[in-house]
């Protein structure tokens, strides 16, 4: 990994920079609090983002801004990578906005929370470095100085479990955590499942007993099924002969409606004759009115009457049509009449002298001739009138004679119809009556052989209640024997019941049994072989992390350490020994550079030591030292370019307000600070 180019906006002292990175040494130089490390927390802002407890949005946002943004430009395999990431400021503090990462010119909007997984994958960091703080950038890459110092003098404990994380080797300490917490979930449940299996000889004892008793209930059911079947075909049979019993009493019931109807229908019947012989001596008498007691000659007159109807109606119709004819005339006489006074009223010769046609004069005799004419006209026409009224009143007189008769004659034909109705329902009363005679005496006759019948029946009632009797003791007998049969089968229920439950019980305890001899295996084997073999696999490791981590220490210390005497050591908890005339100083005695010197010297032998371990990673060719030089003499200086020269990364930037140090970098990158804005220059 290669950084090319950092862009800052409202970022700390910054309100809009961007500086370019070369190769190589690169110092990024001027006075103290002139915005030199606040680029480094930018790169590490971009790539990471928020680190709670080390890097807050408060601590990045610049006073009085609302918004900022980091866009850092670096190169990894050739591959050009631009990451950005910015700032909001809300009511409820600082947050990340928003981010973006670019890789040859394709770029994509990435969710804050997926951002860093992204560029940790990237960089190909190891999976369980996925949800931790960026420790293994932060020693390998880029460690404020005062934070190495910190490590220095922390407890033996806490330093070791600082290390594991950043060697990736805390797993093993992890894996004894989980075992020792494993081991004692199973010794737990190894107890419990034995307190489960206490009592399984007593419930295999138990099973036993159920089986015996349940074999001895058997013998008594065998015993009981032949009783059952002779008293089931006992019943059966007083069964069968009830059945019998009662299709009789059946027939002796049906016997009885049927007399109860046939008594019934004779009675019906004879109501219905008398009611028939009275309707008869009413139509009787009602003929006898209309015929006067003279039905033959009745019938020769009903005979003629219709021709006769027919005739006086047909005279009826011709003299209507006689005074159809007379109205005709009359109209046409009335309208000759009415055109002849109009005639006499407008002829326009009576009012003129002259003739309008030959001119001549018109005179007084000829208009008087004129109206003696028109009047002997109008004379004749109301003759004629006169005589057609007449005639037409005499017609009506006539009309009204004759429809006179016409109705009589119909009356006298309906009531000679009602006379042959009457006639012909006599007839059949008549012969209704007979029928009527017939069916009573069929009745009868059939109405005393049912009651003789019924009489000979007399005993069977008392023979059907002996009987019932003897079925109710038969089934009463079969139902005993029945319930028995059940009782006795409902306790071999409930026992095979019970024999199963124990055989499930006793076999889940047995597979109990067997998992208790598994996991006391298992806890034999952890205690005995996994433990101690996690245990010298990590002894193993970390004793040649510590050779060799203890080797470049003192490379690295005695390089920066110019005095006589003063020697540098790692103890077996990764602990600073410092020595001097066989002696071992306290790190707190220490001088101010002397202090700088075995913090340096620590975190370069660990970016080493991890580098080496971790080939893989990315980021192995950059290196970034915060102000490695605080309070060195101006030998240990001198020496500093040694050190440079001695570290194989690409890229090294140094922070540093030392101007000696611009001897021993490829280029230099200066920085200024005026009114509250720092400036790269």
């Amino acid at each position: 990994m290669e950084i090319k180019k950092v862009y800052l906006e409202n970022i700390r002292s910054y309100k809009e920079a961007e500086i370019e990175f070369p190769a190589g040494r690169v110092l990024l130089s001027g006075d103290i609090g002139s915005g030199k490390s606040s680029i480094l927390l930018a790169v590490e802002f971009a790539l990471f983002g928020l680190q709670k407890g080390s890097l807050s949005g408060s601590s990045l946002l610049r006073n009085g801004n609302d918004y900022g943004k980091v866009r850092v430009n670096f190169e990894i395999d050739g591959q050009d990578i631009i990451l950005e990431r910015s700032l909001k400021r809300t009511s409820k503090g600082v947050s990340q906005d928003s981010g973006a990462i670019t890789i040859n010119k394709d770029k994509k909007e990435v969710a804050v929370s997926e951002l860093k997984n992204y560029v940790l994958r990237m960089l190909n960091y190891p999976q369980e470095f996925m949800t931790k703080k960026p420790e293994l950038y932060r020693y390998t890459v880029y460690t404020p100085q005062e934070e190495m110092k910190q490590i220095l003098v922390e407890n033996a404990e806490t330093r070791l479990d600082t290390l594991r994380r950043v060697f990736a080797i805390d797993k093993y300490k992890r894996i004894n955590e989980n075992i020792t917490l494993f081991l004692t979930r199973l010794r737990e449940n190894i107890r419990n499942k034995e307190g489960m299996i206490v009592d399984i000889d007593y419930k295999k004892e138990n099973l036993n007993i159920k089986k015996a008793e349940k074999d001895k209930i058997e013998i008594s059911l065998k015993e009981v099924l032949p009783l059952l079947e002779k008293a089931t075909a006992n019943w059966h049979e007083k069964k069968n002969e009830l059945k019998e019993i009662e299709k009789k009493l059946k027939e002796i019931e049906t016997l009885k409606r049927t007399i109860v109807m046939a008594y019934t229908e004779v009675t019906s019947k004879q109501t219905q004759q008398k009611a028939a012989k009275k309707v008869l001596a009413e139509l009787e008498k009602e003929v006898e009115v209309i015929t006067g007691k003279n039905v033959e000659n009745t019938k020769e007159i009903m005979k003629i009457l219709p021709e006769k109807i027919m005739n006086k109606n047909m005279v009826i119709k011709g003299l209507n049509a006689d005074i159809n004819e007379i109205n005709k005339k009359k109209a046409s006489l009335e309208t000759k009449k009415e055109q002849s006074e109009k005639l006499k009223r407008n002829f326009v010769v009576l009012r003129m002298d002259n003739c309008p046609t030959c001119n001549q004069k018109v005179t007084a005799d000829y208009k008087k001739q004129f109206i003696d004419k028109m009047d002997m006209e109008l004379k004749i026409l109301d003759q004629d009138l006169q005589t057609h009224n007449s005639s037409i009143r005499e017609k009506m007189k006539l009309i009204d004679k004759e429809e006179k008769e016409f109705k009589e004659l119909q009356e006298k034909e309906k009531l000679l119809a009602k006379a042959d109705i009457a006639m012909v329902d006599i007839e059949r009363k008549k012969k209704e009556l007979k029928r009527f005679e017939e069916d009573i005496n069929v009745n009868n006759t059939r109405y005393n052989d049912m009651k003789a019948r019924l009489n000979d029946m007399k005993d069977v009632d008392e023979k059907a209640e002996i009987i019932k009797r003897n079925v109710e003791e038969a089934q009463e007998q079969q139902k005993q024997v029945e319930i028995k049969k059940a009782q006795i089968t409902e306790q071999i229920r409930a026992y095979n019941n019970s024999i199963k439950e124990l055989e499930l019980e006793i076999a889940k305890k047995e597979n109990i049994k067997l998992t208790i001899e598994k996991c006391n295996k298992i806890k034999d084997w952890l205690n005995e072989q996994f433990v101690p073999m996690i245990a010298v696999i990590e002894k193993n490791v970390m004793m040649k992390l510590h050779h060799e981590f203890n080797i470049l220490f003192e490379k690295w210390f005695n390089m920066l350490v110019a005095s006589e005497g003063l020697r540098a050591r790692l103890d077996e908890n990764f602990t600073p020994i410092i020595e001097q005339a066989g002696y071992d100083i306290d790190y707190a005695f220490l001088s101010g550079g002397e202090r700088t010197a075995a913090a340096l010297a620590y975190r370069l032998a660990l970016n080493q030591v991890i580098n080496s371990m971790l080939s893989h990673i990315k980021t192995r060719d950059l290196l970034i030292l915060d102000e490695p030089t605080d309070g060195f003499s101006s030998e240990q200086l001198d020496k500093m370019k040694d050190v440079l020269s001695e570290i194989s990364a690409k890229q090294i930037i140094l922070v540093s307000h030392e101007s000696k140090i611009e001897n021993f970098v490829d280029n230099i990158i200066r920085f200024s600070k005026q009114g509250h804005i720092s400036k790269a220059l």
